[in-house]
């Protein structure tokens, strides 16, 4: 009966803001930048199709577009005479960001209203290139700087695969493009710090890339196990600024429940965590501010805190291996099929992606989301976690028109702002209290990522950044062996970004 209210009451705050972005601008609640209005039947009347195999084209036919935002008065002297604009993107993950496939969803159709809207400001023809293969955006790239055909203006890819083409010097220095502001709020400022070595940025993301937002981790709540637990102060809790690790440890060891009798762990009981040693470590890593790296003179270096990893290996180990109410699944679970499980009522805490809210069963269920916990106390935020998964934009160095490729860049990032609003209306309706908003504006923003797992796609870098999952899943108790043991190659991890930075302009 809860989650029925809160899901209509959440439905009519939508259909209210959507109604009063159609109706009028008058509400428009920020009055320095009044609204453009573009009046009626002036939207853009194309209907373009796809014209060469692997390209998609928007078709905005019938569209009126009757409210701009905030930073839209800015490119209101831009136009491009109606330039195609190809955007290279990983067809596997990153197409839905740029441009989504499925209109009907709230968030999707509110991506296609964004590219409308940046189509007419600059007055240019959006379309994406499509590849299907973690190697295609690098060697289509590759293909257009050789040939000198200057086909693509902006690259859209997963962090992890779009570092790697730095080094081959396939992307343009973004502080080099005048068009392109970085310190803008629609940029994740926390992400242009960590990828920002010796004044060199190749990729950004934030806004215009809703993986930024999908694919950071939070502790997933079953508010029916709470509710029967009687644990009605946990938010007030992460509100206080006290929900720790040892809070969550407390929590987790009395909640077990044998339900069958069966004297064993198994899916039928009750438990107080579901996990595993492999990426639902990592979350864990940046909650801890566990720094791996940290900038010095403009280049990372190596910084790890010997102490401090000794806290965190015991607390970890204590939560994965040694606490009774502990779900252990296998590493090669994956976040849907452990979204699944704890959707069957297993568990009271689940660490995932803020992406399983679209998941279906646990649309079933009762549940909502707060941020990963603090190691103590004395830690002054709640800092969270994404992963190599999240989409970044950059420009190619083999664009034609390095300034246009910007102001686009610039734009659709800036029209973006509707975007993140309509998936933080999306998510919040799916949960099952009135904490889900703010629970999610404090996961966001404090997302961090440090430097060294940005670049996991340099060169030999590898999975150097990731030598906690060894030690958690070895239940070993030595951090200071441990980390010896890998010090060197995290080391040369290190040496090899800062190399790699050095070999490109």
């Amino acid at each position: 009966m809860r989650k029925t209210f809160f899901r209509v009451l959440c439905f009519l705050t939508l259909v209210a803001i959507v109604l009063s972005m159609v109706m009028s601008c008058a509400d428009e609640p920020d009055d320095v930048y009044e609204p453009i209005d573009l009046g009626k039947d002036k939207g853009k009347e194309t209907n373009k199709r796809a014209d060469t195999e692997g390209y998609i084209t928007l078709d905005t036919t019938d569209m009126t577009l009757e409210s701009m935002y905030k930073y839209e008065y800015e490119f209101k002297d831009y136009d491009f005479g109606g330039a195609v604009i190809t955007i290279l993107v990983n067809g596997k993950g990153a197409i839905d960001e740029i441009m989504p496939s499925d209109y009907s969803s709230f968030v999707g159709n509110s991506i296609y209203k964004r590219n409308a809207i940046a189509e007419e400001l600059l007055n240019i023809d959006l379309k994406t290139y499509s590849v299907n293969s973690n190697n295609g955006i690098i060697d289509s790239l590759r293909k257009d700087t050789m040939s000198g055909e200057a086909v693509y203006d902006l690259v859209a890819d997963s962090r992890h695969n779009i570092f790697s083409a730095v080094g081959d010097g396939l992307l343009v220095n973004l502080f080099d493009v005048n068009e392109v502001d970085t310190a803008r709020q629609y940029y994740s400022q926390s992400f242009v710090e960590a990828a920002d070595i010796d004044g060199k940025l190749f990729a950004i993301t934030g806004d215009a890339a809703m993986s930024y937002f999908t694919e950071a981790y939070a502790t997933f709540v079953n508010l029916d196990i709470a509710k029967q637990k009687d644990l009605s102060e946990l938010f007030d809790m992460v509100y206080m600024g006290r929900w720790t690790i040892e809070y969550q440890l407390g929590l987790v060891s009395e909640l077990y429940d044998d339900n069958d009798g069966s004297g064993t762990h198994n899916g039928l009981d009750t438990y107080g965590f579901i996990g595993n040693t492999s990426w639902c470590i990592d979350p864990y890593m940046s909650a801890f501010e566990f720094d791996i790296t940290q900038k010095s003179g403009g280049v990372p270096k190596l910084v790890v805190d010997q102490q401090k990893g000794i806290i965190v290996t015991q607390v970890l180990n204590k939560l994965f291996h040694v606490v009774d109410g502990v779900y252990l699944q296998s590493d090669n679970t994956n976040n849907e099929e452990m979204a699944k499980i704890f959707a069957a009522n297993t568990a009271l805490f689940m660490t995932n992606k803020i992406s399983m809210y679209q998941n279906e069963a646990i649309g079933e269920i009762e549940y909502s989301i707060i941020p990963m916990p603090k190691l103590d106390g004395g830690q002054s935020e709640y800092m969270s976690y994404n992963s190599s998964n999240t989409t970044c934009l950059a420009i190619p160095s083999c664009t034609g028109d390095v300034k246009r490729s910007g102001v686009v860049l610039e734009c659709l990032s800036a029209c973006s702002i509707h975007v993140r609003d309509a998936f933080t209306d999306e998510m919040t309706m799916k949960q099952g209290n009135e904490y889900g908003r703010s629970m999610l504006d404090i996961i966001i923003n404090g997302i961090y990522v440090d430097t060294l797992l940005l670049y996991t796609g340099v060169g030999s870098v590898g999975n150097s950044g990731l030598f906690m999952r060894n030690i958690i899943k070895g239940k070993s108790e030595n951090f200071v062996s441990e980390w010896t043991a890998v010090r060197g190659q995290t080391e040369t991890a290190v040496e090899q970004i800062r190399a790699t930075f050095n070999l490109v302009k």
